[in-house]
C-alpha cells in the first residue's frame, strides 16, 4: 500500500471539511433559542446534508434557517406578520435556501453577508403605500444561495 502524498492530502483535506462542518453545527447550536423560548409565531429550520420543506400559515414574527450542504424550503405565502416587522436568521453553507413571502411584505436586508454564493430578492416590490410590513432578513451565505420570492 502507497502512502504517498496525494493519500495524505485527501485525509487531511477531508479532516478539514469535517472540522469546518463540526464546527459549524456547534456555532449554529450555540446561537438557537433554548426549547422554552419556541412558541407561536416562530420558526426554527435546520437542514444537515439534506432537504426539507416547511409551509407556515400561521402567525409569523421572528425565525432562524440553517441549512448546511443541503436545501430547504420555507413557505410563508399564507402567513400573517405578527406586528409590522418580522426577521428571519439565515445561516447558509454549501446549499440552497428559498423563502417564499406573501406579495405584500417588502424585504430589507441587514447585515446579510455572502461569501461565494448568491442572494437573490425575487420578489414583487408592492408600493411603499400599499405596505408598511417589513421581512428583515439577516445572517451569512457560504458557496450557496438564498432566494426570496412572492
Amino acid at each position: 500500500m502507497t502512502t504517498g502524498p496525494y493519500l495524505v492530502r485527501g485525509i487531511l483535506g477531508s479532516l478539514l471539511i469535517v472540522a469546518i462542518v463540526a464546527g459549524i453545527s456547534e456555532l449554529t447550536a450555540r446561537a438557537r433559542p433554548q426549547s422554552g423560548s419556541r412558541g407561536p409565531g416562530k420558526l426554527e429550520s435546520d437542514t444537515i446534508f439534506s432537504s426539507g420543506n416547511q409551509y407556515i400559515p400561521s402567525a409569523f414574527h421572528v425565525g432562524e434557517l440553517n441549512t448546511i450542504m443541503g436545501r430547504t424550503e420555507i413557505d410563508l405565502r399564507e402567513a400573517t406578520m405578527e406586528g409590522n416587522e418580522a426577521a428571519l436568521d439565515v445561516a447558509v453553507l454549501m446549499g440552497h435556501a428559498e423563502v417564499r413571502i406573501p406579495e405584500t411584505w417588502t424585504v430589507v436586508t441587514h447585515d446579510l453577508s455572502t461569501l461565494m454564493g448568491k442572494t437573490m430578492d425575487n420578489t414583487k416590490h408592492p408600493k411603499l403605500e400599499e405596505s408598511s410590513q417589513r421581512f428583515v432578513v439577516r445572517g451569512w451565505v457560504a458557496m450557496g444561495k438564498l432566494e426570496i420570492r412572492n
